[in-house]
């Protein structure tokens, strides 16, 4: 199962706790709880070899990141400000990224 660095479980939490209906946030707290192995630096292993993640969680946690890439996306139309537009769109960069991510896991050599 994909482990994400302690920044990817921050912005899932926010988008589920901010765009999820109750049923994702009790997927993600109960998937969460029973995997909270975290990646802390490059060396440290991108999969914990227990298999993918069960397709309801995934599920829902591409569908509370698109809601909040979109609610991103509108606020950038909005800004006027150089600092702010770089700071959004490095947040839609890392949103894409996470979303990717969890859409087509990296493939883990098995051990040999």
């Amino acid at each position: 199962m994909l482990i994400f660095t302690v920044k990817a479980v921050r912005l899932i939490d926010s988008a589920i706790a901010q765009y999820g209906r109750d049923s994702h946030r009790e997927l993600w707290r109960k998937w969460y709880g029973q995997h909270p192995g975290v990646r802390r630096g490059p060396k440290d292993p991108l999969d914990d070899g227990t298999g993918p993640m069960p397709e309801d969680v995934r599920g829902a946690v591409l569908e509370t990141l698109t809601i909040m890439w979109g609610a991103r996306l509108e606020e950038l139309s909005k800004i006027t400000s150089e600092d702010d537009r770089a700071d959004l769109e490095n947040d839609l960069a890392y949103i894409r990224s996470v979303k990717q991510s969890v859409e087509n896991p990296p493939q883990v050599a098995a051990p040999r």
